[in-house]
C-alpha cells in the first residue's frame, strides 16, 4: 500500500489519463493538470516521475504496471493492451 492515500489517488488519476479512449497518449503536462484539477494538489514533475516508478516497479502495490512513453505521439500509455490498475482489484 502506498505510504498515504493522497499517492494512491494520484495513482488512480494517473490510471484515468492513461486510460481514456478519448484523449489517448497523455503527456506529462496533461496528466499533472488533471491530479490538480481533481485531487487539488499540485505535485512537482520528479513527484509524477516517482508515481510512475512506484506503479511500474513498487513491490508494495504489486501493480507491475506496464507504462510506457512514445517518443512520437508524445504521450504516455500502457504497453499492454487493456492493463488498467482496477482489474487488480478485481
Amino acid at each position: 500500500m502506498p505510504a498515504n492515500k493522497s499517492a494512491f489517488y494520484r495513482y488512480l488519476c494517473i490510471d484515468k489519463c492513461i486510460t481514456n479512449r478519448y484523449k489517448p497518449f497523455p503527456s506529462k503536462i496533461e496528466i499533472l493538470n488533471y491530479i490538480e484539477a481533481t485531487t487539488g494538489q499540485e505535485i512537482s514533475a520528479r513527484q509524477f516521475e516517482n508515481d510512475l516508478w512506484e506503479m511500474k516497479n513498487g513491490e508494495s502495490l504489486d501493480f507491475n504496471a506496464p507504462i510506457k512513453y512514445s517518443r512520437e505521439k508524445q504521450g504516455y500509455y500502457y504497453g499492454e493492451e487493456g492493463y488498467t490498475i482496477h482489474q487488480i482489484f478485481k
